[in-house]
């Protein structure tokens, strides 16, 4: 008798995820979806980045240009003279990645992130569509927000308000994931 699965459940994880295959690719197409929706359309992120009146955005390009940087990189800046750790801040350069390509990264990850969600439902064997909607949607939440809204803030200095925004990107996507498990 295998312990990991339920005699109600599949039978392995392979079956698990060819079964579900409509749910793993429906939920990571509608989540992809919901993450541009939340990104450009929500207000709720305006308030993320602050932006550069055009003459400080000049001196801070040209200095960028200057210094040479390599694509694709983030560099520590100190704010002041004394070089404390505390008073850096974060520069991120242009990456070379095409947008085409980071769109399907993005899809590849929420396609990824459903699959992991339909093992983890699976594993956990619930009993009936609802629980089992309602195990995919906590899942989804906790993937997509967890530890990385506390690391950003503390390695990336991303603002609290920023991250709190990530959070309720979080829970719609977990609202979402639920809602695909349990009409698909």
């Amino acid at each position: 008798m295998n312990v990991l699965f339920h005699h109600d459940s599949y039978s392995t994880v392979l079956t698990a995820i060819v079964s579900r295959l409509p749910v793993i690719l429906g939920s990571g197409v509608t989540l992809f979806i919901a993450s541009w929706a939340l990104n450009v359309v929500a207000p709720h992120h305006k308030s993320d980045y602050t932006p550069l009146d055009a003459p400080a955005k000049k001196k801070v390009s040209t200095a960028l240009k200057d210094a040479r940087l390599g694509p694709g990189r983030a560099y520590l800046i100190p704010k002041n003279a004394s070089h404390d750790d505390e008073s850096s801040m974060m520069v991120y350069t242009n990456n070379t990645t095409s947008m085409g390509s980071r769109l399907v990264m993005s899809l590849a990850v929420n396609v990824a992130m459903a699959a992991k969600v339909v093992v983890a439902v699976s594993l956990a064997s619930p009993t009936n569509k609802t629980n089992e909607a309602l195990l995919a949607g906590f899942i989804t939440v906790l993937s997509y927000s967890g530890a990385s809204t506390v690391f950003s803030v503390i390695w990336y200095s991303h603002p609290i308000r920023m991250e709190i925004n990530n959070t309720i990107d979080s829970l719609v996507y977990g609202g979402l994931t639920a809602l695909c498990f349990y009409y698909m």
